[in-house]
């Protein structure tokens, strides 16, 4: 795997903090006004200021969410990415207290090259398939089955965002299964002690783009559960961190009733 293709790898991994902003292509944003939209920039290496992004949350019809990490690179690395830009977003709704994918998309352009696929789940027939645009249309690349329903980064970072996942007691550990593809991987998250600046959190997973293979995230959220920082090592690119920006758009209680202890009415409209 090229350099190039690495980097929007782990950056996806990175969204769980929803800090870094994609590197893929400019996706197609449902209309309507966001519910929160949070905007950060990336230092990767020497280059400073090198990706800008923003996390978007909206409401779609009826039970639906949609969720997003959206960004591009900037100055240098645009310049050595082939303009690298995108969005990785994913429908959501909610079950059994929890939001879970519908749909999870992954845009990509560089130059003139472009790439999408979309992991579809069916919970009636507990399926998950991946499709893949290919000369001009899309073309079903992988199909599963599962038992307990997988997730995928967007959906868990909301999850914990919106209180059904609890970040805020040090010492305990979270597992949940991503998306089994090329291979099964679990994201592992440690929840560390407060400090001044937030609660320190790890996130744990197995990436070829990581140094060693093997990788910790370590990330700040603030006590409503937004990421304000991260960081990870990546191979031949050295040290990316993720800060927050200050003038993002925060969800609003009042405007939604999305945290009300994880019932299933909490998305309705």
């Amino acid at each position: 795997m090229s350099k190039r293709r690495r980097l929007p790898v782990i950056l996806i991994h990175l969204a769980f903090f929803l800090l870094l902003a994609g590197l893929a292509a400019q996706a197609e944003i449902p209309p309507g006004e966001a519910l929160e939209e949070l905007r950060y920039k990336v230092d990767v290496s020497i280059m400073t200021d090198a990706i800008r992004g923003k996390v978007i949350l909206k409401r779609l019809d009826g039970e639906k969410l949609y969720g997003a990490v959206i960004g591009e690179t900037q100055g240098l690395l645009a310049k050595v990415s082939g303009g690298w830009k995108g969005t990785f977003s994913t429908e959501m709704i909610m079950r059994n207290g929890k939001l879970h994918p519908l749909i999870y998309r992954e845009e990509s352009s560089r130059s003139t090259k472009r790439n999408f696929k979309e992991y579809r789940f069916d919970y009636q027939k507990s399926t998950i398939e991946l499709w893949q645009y290919k000369e001009g249309k899309l073309v079903k690349k992988w199909e599963t089955t599962f038992t307990e329903p997988p997730t995928d980064g967007i959906s868990l970072y909301f999850n914990q965002r919106l209180g059904y996942i609890n970040l805020n007691k040090g010492g305990e550990t979270i597992k949940v299964m991503g998306i089994p593809y090329p291979k099964p991987e679990d994201i592992i998250v440690r929840v560390g002690p407060a400090i001044p600046e937030g609660r320190k959190v790890w996130v744990s997973l197995t990436n070829k783009a990581f140094e060693e293979n093997k990788n910790q995230i370590q990330g700040l959220i603030d006590p409503d559960g937004v990421p304000t920082q991260a960081e990870s090592r990546i191979l031949k690119f050295g040290k990316v961190i993720g800060t927050i920006m200050p003038d993002g758009k925060r969800l609003s209680d009042k405007q939604v009733g999305l945290k009300s202890e994880g019932k299933d009415a909490a998305v309705a409209k």
